[in-house]
């Protein structure tokens, strides 16, 4: 594959909380941007565990991290069954940082070229500490409007996706992430209150990594 750069922006707190931030990568081809990540790592630890820490989340709105936090999480970990699924030890003591990637995309001229791939993998050696990433297999033009960003570099980044007129359904780019080592989870609908549009899908640096 051609080199190309990684450039991972700084870390910002996206709230209030300084335990939530926010952060993004960009991929370029000489100056152009070709890919994008949009990430949020959450630290967790055993004083403000996962409960308390939806609870904090969700008087700020709507978070992504409302479901995991909720049925999948116990404590400060993730629930044993799971730690075992992402060959993850539990953590008695030391806080856990969590990643959920909010939106990850390729340029339609890259697709099929194995960035895909580079940049899970790339995300799996910096992030080598977390205990889980996770994300939502969904189309992206249903939560991202290139008219509502802030920069114009992303602006003409997410025009250029042209995500109205992308095909892949949320099953096809849920199992697309299964082929990366992801692991699609099941959720007992009597638990929610209306069917959810998306798959919720996780995985660990380890898999990542094993998937390589």
């Amino acid at each position: 594959m051609t080199d190309y750069t990684f450039s991972l922006q700084s870390p910002e707190i996206k709230t209030n909380f300084e335990w939530q931030l926010y952060q993004e990568l960009n991929v370029l081809d000489g100056d152009q941007l070709i890919a994008k990540v949009e990430l949020e790592l959450l630290t967790i630890n055993k004083h403000r565990n996962a409960l308390q820490s939806c609870e904090a989340l969700e008087e700020l709105g709507a978070t992504d991290w409302e479901l995991p936090l909720n049925l999948f999480f116990k404590g400060h970990n993730v629930k044993a069954d799971l730690s075992e699924q992402l060959s993850v030890k539990q953590e008695s003591k030391k806080a856990t940082q969590h990643i959920m990637l909010e939106a990850i995309s390729v340029l339609p001229a890259y697709q099929g070229k194995g960035l895909g791939k580079a940049i899970l993998n790339y995300l799996a050696n910096e992030y080598s500490k977390a205990q889980s990433i996770w994300l939502m297999a969904m189309p992206m033009h249903f939560f991202i409007d290139p008219e509502e960003c802030e920069l114009a570099e992303d602006k003409a980044y997410y025009q250029a996706m042209k995500l109205t007129e992308q095909t892949a359904t949320s099953s096809e780019i849920s199992a697309y992430f299964q082929k990366q080592g992801f692991q699609s989870l099941s959720i007992d609908e009597d638990l929610l209150a209306e069917p959810l549009p998306y798959e919720i899908l996780v995985t660990s640096p380890k898999l990542l990594a094993d998937n390589e």
